[in-house]
C-alpha cells in the first residue's frame, strides 16, 4: 500500500538519578534552549501555560532544547541530513533496501517542530525525553516499508548485540563516470567518512544505540526506563477513500511496533488500541507506540479544499496532537519514576530523618504531578479530548496513579506506626529515667539527713560540755554524756514541733 506521507517519531524516556543535578546546557553544548510551535487556539490556556511557560530556572512545565550551533552539533546535523539506508529481508526471503532521512530542523521564525532532534526535561518530576524522527524517502513510501523500518531501528541494545540494525549512509547510484567525477565522488565519500568518525567513532555503519548515546553524552546521571527499546509515534497518510481491514491490521502492527512475522489480532483487545475521530482520521495508542492515520482520496489530493489533510503533518500533528501525546507520556513516566523510587525504599534504615524527608518528597511530587499534568480534558474540541482520553486509558495513567498513591499511603502508615512505637519507647525510657532520678534523690536525702544528724550531735556535744553550758564535764561517763545530749536534742525537736503546729493552727 502506497503512502502519501509518513513520519516516525522516536522517543527515549529517562530519569535523573536521585540528587543528580538537572541538565542545563553550557556554551559549548550540542543543545540550546528552544521553543516548539503550539496551536494556541486548540488547547486550554492553563494547559498551554504548563507546556510552554518553562525556563532554565522553572520547576513546573517543560524545558525544551534543540541542536545548537556548536562544532559537534553541526557535525551531527551534517550526518543526520544524509540519506540513510537499511537492508531488511522480505517475505520472499530476499534482501531489499529501505531509504529514509532523519528529521532536520524545520525552523519557522523562532519556533521549531518536534521533527528535528529535541531534548525535553521536566525538572519537577526529574524525568526527560529524547525525541527525534525519520521520514521515508518519497519514492519508497509504502506501508510495508514503514512497518519494516520502525521494527528494524527502534531497538537500542548494548553495542555488539545482533538486535541492533546497521544503518548506512546511502550512496549515489553507480553510473559511468570519468576520472574527474570518480575523484570528486571519492572526496565526498571521504568527507562523509570523516564526519562519521567524528560523530560515531566509525566510518562504516551506525545504529540507534550509537545515536542515542551521542545525543545524550552530556546528560549525566540519568537512567532509562527501557535501555533496549525506543517508544515510537507514527504518522501516516494513505491515498484511499476509506479504511479497509488490511489497513487496520497494519495500523495495529505500527502501534505495537510489530512486523509481518507477528500474527496480529485486531478484535477482542482490551483496551481498544485505536479509534476514529472522523471517517478519514484514526488515532491509536499502546504501551509500545502510538499513531495517527489519515486518508485522502487520490482525486482530491491536489485540490486546495483539502489543504487541512495535506498539511496535517505540519499543522495539527506537530502543533496539537504531538503536544497532547508527549504530555500523557511524560505523566506516565513521572508516575513510573515515583513508583521506581518507592521500590528502592530502604527498610533497613527506614525510620530516619532522610527517610521521612524522602516520603514528603514523594507526596509533594505526586501532588504537583496531579495538579500540573493530570486533566479530565484538554481542549474545546471533541476529537482532541478523545485522543487525550484514549492515550490516558491505554497507557493506564489512572491505574498507575492509584497504585502509586496506595503505595505512598501504605508507606506513610508504616512510618507513622514506627514513629508511634518510637514515642512509646521514648516515654518508657523517660519514665525509667524519672524513677531512677527519684530513687537517687531519696538516697541523697537520707545520706544528707544522716550527715546532718552527725553534725547536730557533734555541735551538741561541743555546746553542752563543761566549757559552755556545763551539762557535763570530762569526768562524766560516756553513756550518761550521750544520753544527756540525745535528751536535749529530742526535747528541742519536740518543742520546735509543738510551736510549728500551734503557729499553723493560728494562721489557718
Amino acid at each position: 500500500m502506497e503512502l502519501t506521507q509518513s513520519t516516525s517519531i522516536f522517543m527515549m524516556p529517562f530519569f535523573f538519578d536521585n540528587k543528580e543535578k538537572i541538565f542545563t546546557p553550557g556554551e559549548e553544548s550540542i543543545w540550546k534552549k528552544c521553543t516548539v510551535s503550539l496551536d494556541k487556539g486548540k488547547l486550554y490556556p492553563h494547559i498551554q501555560k504548563v507546556l510552554q511557560s518553562s525556563g532554565d530556572t522553572s520547576d513546573i512545565g517543560y524545558r525544551l532544547y534543540s541542536l545548537s550551533e556548536s562544532v559537534m552539533a553541526e557535525n551531527i546535523k551534517k550526518v543526520l541530513a544524509r540519506k540513510m539506508k537499511i537492508t531488511v529481508k522480505g517475505d520472499d526471503g530476499m534482501n531489499r533496501d529501505i531509504f529514509f532521512r532523519l528529521g532536520q530542523a524545520e525552523i519557522s521564525g523562532k519556533e521549531e517542530t518536534f521533527f528535528s532532534p529535541k531534548l525535553l526535561i521536566c525538572p519537577n518530576s526529574r524525568t526527560g525525553m529524547l525525541i527525534f524522527s525519520c521520514i521515508l524517502e518519497k519514492k519508497h513510501q509504502t506501508m510495508e516499508d514503514l512497518i519494516s523500518l520502525n521494527y528494524a531501528i527502534f531497538k537500542t541494545y548494548p553495542e555488539g548485540s545482533s538486535q541492533n540494525h546497521d544503518i548506512y549512509i546511502a550512496r549515489g547510484e553507480k553510473v559511468c563516470m570519468d576520472e574527474e567525477a570518480k575523484k570528486n565522488a571519492a572526496e565526498r565519500a571521504q568527507k562523509v567518512a570523516d564526519l562519521m568518525q567524528k560523530v560515531f567513532g566509525t566510518t562504516e555503519s551506525w545504529n540507534m544505540s550509537m545515536l542515542t548515546q551521542r545525543l545524550m553524552s552530556e546528560v549525566t546521571g540519568h537512567s532509562r526506563l527501557d535501555p533496549f527499546r525506543l517508544h515510537v509515534f507514527t504518522y501516516l497518510q494513505l491515498t484511499q477513500d476509506k479504511c479497509s481491514p488490511r489497513v487496520l491490521t497494519d495500523f495495529h502492527r505500527i502501534l505495537k511496533l510489530q512486523n509481518y512475522n507477528y500474527q496480529v489480532s485486531v478484535t477482542g483487545g482490551t483496551p481498544v488500541p485505536y479509534r476514529n475521530t472522523f471517517n478519514n482520521i484514526y488515532i491509536g495508542s499502546t504501551v509500545e507506540g502510538g499513531g495517527i492515520m489519515t486518508f485522502i482520496p487520490k482525486k482530491e489530493q491536489d485540490k486546495e479544499g483539502n489543504s487541512f489533510l495535506r498539511d496535517f503533518r505540519k499543522s495539527s500533528l506537530s502543533q496539537v496532537y504531538l503536544w497532547i501525546y508527549i504530555m500523557v507520556q511524560m505523566q506516565r513516566y513521572t508516575l513510573i519514576n515515583i513508583e521506581r523510587n518507592l521500590t528502592e525504599y530502604d527498610f533497613n534504615n527506614e525510620n530516619t530523618k532522610d527517610s521521612r524527608a524522602n516520603l514528603r518528597e514523594f507526596v509533594t511530587l505526586m501532588t504537583k504531578n496531579k495538579i500540573n499534568t493530570y486533566f479530565t480534558d484538554v481542549s474545546t474540541h471533541t476529537h482532541h479530548n478523545l485522543f487525550y482520553s484514549l492515550c490516558c486509558q491505554n497507557l493506564s495513567i489512572k491505574a498507575i496513579s492509584e497504585t502509586v498513591e496506595q503505595k505512598i499511603f501504605a508507606l506513610k502508615e508504616h512510618l507513622d506506626l514506627l514513629i508511634d512505637e518510637e514515642e512509646l519507647n521514648l516515654a518508657a525510657i523517660q519514665n525509667e529515667i524519672s524513677e531512677r532520678r527519684e530513687t537517687s534523690m531519696q538516697i541523697i536525702t537520707v545520706i544528707g539527713a544522716v550527715i546532718a544528724l552527725f553534725s547536730v550531735f557533734n555541735d551538741a556535744f561541743g555546746m553542752l560540755d563543761g566549757d559552755h553550758f556545763m551539762l557535763y564535764d570530762s569526768c562524766t561517763a560516756p553513756w550518761l554524756r550521750n544520753l544527756s545530749v540525745t535528751g536535749v536534742i529530742i526535747g528541742v525537736a519536740l518543742i520546735a514541733a509543738a510551736w510549728a503546729i500551734n503557729f499553723f493552727k493560728k494562721n489557718k
